[in-house]
């Protein structure tokens, strides 16, 4: 929890009047349901900057915060047949929460001072995971190299992984650990993050980067969500 009595009111001020000053009419529309171009523009911008994620304005949807983005990826990876997903252990309850909702069965992968064992993922059959690699929740350790190079090969057999980038900006002591996602094949990763440890939690948003080489998808009839995003048209690559 930030301290939300650091907010920074006046300066939050001062942008929105610059913003406002400068929209058009249309901008109060609707708009896109994967987030305005000119936000997705800047948060591409911000991941090649900062984490090293080479994407294009269309492969990013802005969402409600990291468990709207689980949602919607719950959605396509059933839609591609996959019902169970790893989950780190100990982990995240409301993470693991989002994914049951969506109808999946989470199998527990055990974590100790190297991060998630691959080799338990390997065995437990489980076709995706979820995991936070760069300081794992709640342990705070780091998916060491050697279990780094693992998990490339566990994703080159068909393995998907589902990156949450939880507090890898918050270092002081070096430079933000780099994500597992860029070194993975094409197409077997996707991150999702949230700013929600900076601004307080009622501004609540994050950003949800698909892979490369999605494809066309239709999200399943009487499929909602909220108002912050839609179900994007893609689904994961066969």
């Amino acid at each position: 929890m930030p301290d939300l009595a650091a907010f920074p009111r006046a300066a939050w001020l001062r942008a929105e009047r610059a913003v406002l000053a400068a929209v058009t009419p249309a901008d109060f529309g609707y708009g896109s349901p994967q987030g305005a171009p000119a936000l997705r523009r800047a948060v591409v911008g911000w991941l090649a900057r900062n984490r090293g994620i080479r994407a294009e304005p269309d492969e990013v949807v802005v969402v409600a915060g990291v468990a709207q983005a689980l949602g919607l990826l719950a959605q396509l990876l059933r839609a591609d047949g996959i019902d169970r997903v790893a989950v780190e252990d100990p982990g995240s309850l409301g993470a693991r929460q989002q994914l049951e909702y969506g109808g999946h069965t989470t199998v527990p992968v055990p974590v100790d001072a190297g991060g998630l064992d691959v080799g338990a993922l390997r065995a437990c059959g489980a076709r995706a995971v979820l995991m936070t690699p760069a300081h794992q929740f709640p342990t705070g350790v780091v998916l060491d190299g050697e279990r780094r190079r693992e998990l490339l090969r566990w994703a080159a057999g068909g393995g998907v992984v589902i990156e949450d980038d939880y507090d890898a900006e918050h270092r002081y002591d070096r430079p933000p650990y780099p994500r597992c996602a860029p070194s993975c094949p094409t197409g077997s990763a996707t991150r999702a993050a949230s700013p929600s440890s900076s601004p307080p939690p009622c501004g609540s948003a994050g950003c949800w980067s698909r892979p490369t080489c999605a494809t066309p998808w239709s999200p399943p009839s009487g499929t909602r969500t909220s108002a912050t995003a839609s179900s994007p048209n893609w689904s994961w690559p066969g």
